[in-house]
């Protein structure tokens, strides 16, 4: 694991956090050739003390396939007295990134081509009602109303493809390394 300090990137100053996400993370990994985020820290820790750090970014989105931080959307800061706010903790980005790491991308067009309303007896979804997977307001007519099983639910009902982009198997349950 490789922590980056975006304020020592490079010799303009900082970033500031504003709207900062695990997007903008993942792009500066990838342009410092650092693999991909695995956090986006928005921190005060790097600030040093009775100073202002100068800023070039604020306002910063990306959509997470950009080559650098700079093509991403974003404030312009040219003016060398611009700072970020003092007063607000937490205000500066950072990253921390992986080397080999899990991708997912989701298949949108499979989504939008799957997805369709669905009304079902309670009946149907004992299976879901037994494992908390229902709305609060299901558990309430199942107390109250006799005939709760031929009440229905809508459900959204879609099929849903993911490919691995990334440089690491995904296993969606690691154990804990103690």
């Amino acid at each position: 694991m490789t922590e980056v300090r975006l304020d020592e990137v490079g010799p303009w100053g900082a970033i500031c956090a504003d709207g900062w996400s695990l997007l903008e993370a993942n792009v500066v990994c990838r342009a410092l050739g650092l693999g991909y985020a695995s956090s986006a820290l928005q921190t005060d820790f790097f600030t040093p003390t009775n100073t202002t750090l100068k800023i070039l970014l604020s306002g910063t989105q990306c959509y997470g396939n950009e080559t650098h931080l700079q093509d991403c959307i974003h404030h312009e800061i040219h003016l060398a007295d611009v700072h970020c706010s003092t007063a607000q903790k937490n205000h500066i980005a950072g990253v921390i990134c992986e080397k080999k790491m899990a991708d997912l991308v989701l298949d949108t067009v499979e989504i939008q081509q799957t997805a369709h309303l669905e009304d079902r007896p309670l009946y149907f979804l004992q299976c879901a009602m037994e494992e908390n997977c229902l709305a609060s307001e299901a558990y309430e007519i199942q107390k109250t109303d006799p005939n709760w099983h031929l009440t229905t639910r809508r459900l959204l009902k879609f099929t849903a493809k993911v490919r691995n982009d990334g440089t690491a198997d995904f296993r969606s349950h690691i154990p804990k390394v103690c």
